[in-house]
Parts: structure tokens; C-alpha cells; sequence
């Protein structure tokens, strides 16, 4: 008809697939959280997940119940409300513990690993002081633990805390020289009793077999000292004693002799002659 307005209905586009995943799919996902932690909530103080056992592997030296004490895990206390990376760095403050690991055996069990450290050596400053290969010290050196490591002669300008990691440059060199001694052919079947750090290069080794002046290579002194069973089958007959035997120095053996003493009647007889060096 003239003058009428014809009008074209409008239809509202559809939602893409996304934006109607996104509007229906998060309000979902919030009501599953809220009840997933409401029953968090409830359940973890459930005596079914009370600690009843507490389970350590590894200790020797550290004993078990000074361990479960240190962890602060006691019975009762729900395995759900356990943090187990506190407990690791509470059991890590103890001196002789390098590591350990702390996991939860569900329902009721707490497993606890440790790697303890080892006693390496002895540093005779300050009182004698047990330190593992790395520079820690662990504790005080009993007097049958001071028979059976060797000594590093050493000055300290403070007194040795135990669980602290020694960071002297002395004591750093003297450890390398033992690892290293540990690998080498000679000290391999030779305790060493004693290291006196006389510098960085330097060490003075003492043994049962003597005492030699070594430097911190140890890789080249071998044919040097397969000489010393004939040095000193030499120097005995001459009635000289070793005072020590130097093989620091390239392409050479120094030998510091003295003259061999006895006792009788009552007084020192002199052997020998006086003291001197043979090359």
C-alpha cells in the first residue's frame, strides 16, 4: 500500500562456539575449586591421615630419634598440614647431614633420606676439629677419631663452628692434597698422619715412612720417590737420619739429614757426625 513503512525483523547474532565455552565452562571450574577445597579443608585433619609412622634411611652417625626431633613431625599430626621442604631445610642445619630428602607415604607415613656427611680430615687449630672433603666441619674430634684422620696444621683466625664450611685458602689446598694423595701410587698404601700447609704450593707431609716436602702436584713425584728405599738404605748405613725428603723442586731430591743419636750411660753418644744434605 501506498505510504505504508515496511519493517525487516532483526535477529541478534549467534555466539561464536568459544565465547560460549568460556561463559558456561568458568563458573564450572570455580564451583569445582570452591568444592574441591571445601572437602580439602575438611578432610585434611581426618584421623586417617594422622601421622603414625615416621620412617629414616640413611643415618649412621646421626641417630634416628635425633632426626624425627629435628624434623618436628610427631605423632598425630595430620600428613596433610606437613610441608615437606621445611622439614628438609630443618634437617639440613645439622652439621653432619649433606642432604636429605622428605616425602609422604599416604595415608599416615612420613619417609625421611639422608646423606650424611663424611669425616675427611682433622684441623688442628683451635683444637682439633672434624671436617668432611668439602671444608665442613662436622664436630669436635674425639681423642680415638685424632688416631685415625690426618691433621692439617693450620691457624684460624676464629674458632671452627660446626655445620659452617671452612673457606681458607690453606685448608682448601691442604684437602686437595689429600684427595689427590688418595689417588696417587706411593700414599696410596701410606697413612699420612700430618700436613703442615708451609705455603699455597708447598706442604709438608709427615708419614710413617717419613717426611717429605711435597708440592700440590703430586702426578710427577712417583719416580721420585721410588728412589727413596735406596736413599734411605744408604744413609742408615752411614749412620745419618732423615729428617725429611723434598720433592718439590723440579728435577731434583733434597735430603735434610742429621746426625743419628743414641742412648747409653745415662747420656746422648753422638753418631754420624753433624748433620748435613745429599742431593
Amino acid at each position: 500500500m501506498l505510504g505504508s513503512n515496511r519493517t525487516t525483523p532483526k535477529h541478534s547474532p549467534r555466539p561464536s562456539w568459544p565465547l560460549w565455552l568460556i561463559t558456561w565452562l568458568a563458573p564450572c571450574l570455580a564451583v569445582v575449586v570452591l568444592l574441591g577445597g571445601g572437602i580439602f579443608w575438611l578432610i585434611r585433619d581426618h584421623s586417617t591421615f594422622h601421622v603414625v609412622t615416621v620412617r629414616v634411611y640413611g643415618a649412621e652417625r646421626v641417630p634416628q630419634p635425633e632426626i624425627i626431633q629435628l624434623a618436628q613431625i610427631g605423632r598425630g599430626m595430620s600428613l596433610l598440614r606437613i610441608n615437606v621442604e621445611r622439614v628438609r631445610m630443618r634437617l639440613m642445619q645439622h652439621p653432619w647431614i649433606r642432604e636429605a630428602l622428605v616425602r609422604r607415604a599416604y595415608p599416615n607415613e612420613v619417609e625421611i633420606i639422608v646423606y650424611e656427611r663424611h669425616p675427611f680430615a682433622i684441623i688442628e687449630s683451635k683444637g682439633g676439629y672434624l671436617i668432611d672433603n668439602e671444608g665442613y666441619v662436622l664436630n669436635q674430634a674425639t681423642p680415638a677419631e685424632a688416631l685415625k684422620f690426618p691433621r692439617l696444621i693450620v691457624n684460624l683466625a676464629a674458632l671452627p663452628v660446626p655445620g659452617k664450611r671452612l673457606t681458607d685458602p690453606n685448608i682448601e689446598a691442604g684437602l686437595r692434597l689429600l684427595s689427590h694423595a688418595h689417588n696417587s701410587y706411593f700414599f696410596r698404601d701410606t697413612v699420612i698422619t700430618q700436613i703442615e700447609i708451609m705455603t699455597l704450593e708447598r706442604f709438608a707431609v709427615q708419614t710413617p715412612r717419613g717426611r717429605f716436602v711435597v708440592g700440590s702436584n703430586l702426578v710427577d713425584i712417583e719416580a721420585k720417590l721410588a728412589f727413596f728405599p735406596t736413599i734411605d738404605e744408604a744413609l742408615r748405613n752411614s749412620g745419618r737420619r732423615i729428617e725429611y725428603v723434598d720433592v718439590s723442586l723440579a728435577n731434583q731430591i733434597v735430603v735434610k739429614t742429621s746426625a743419628r743419636t743414641t742412648q747409653a750411660a745415662g747420656r746422648l753418644q753422638r753418631r754420624g757426625g753433624s748433620s748435613g744434605q745429599a742431593q
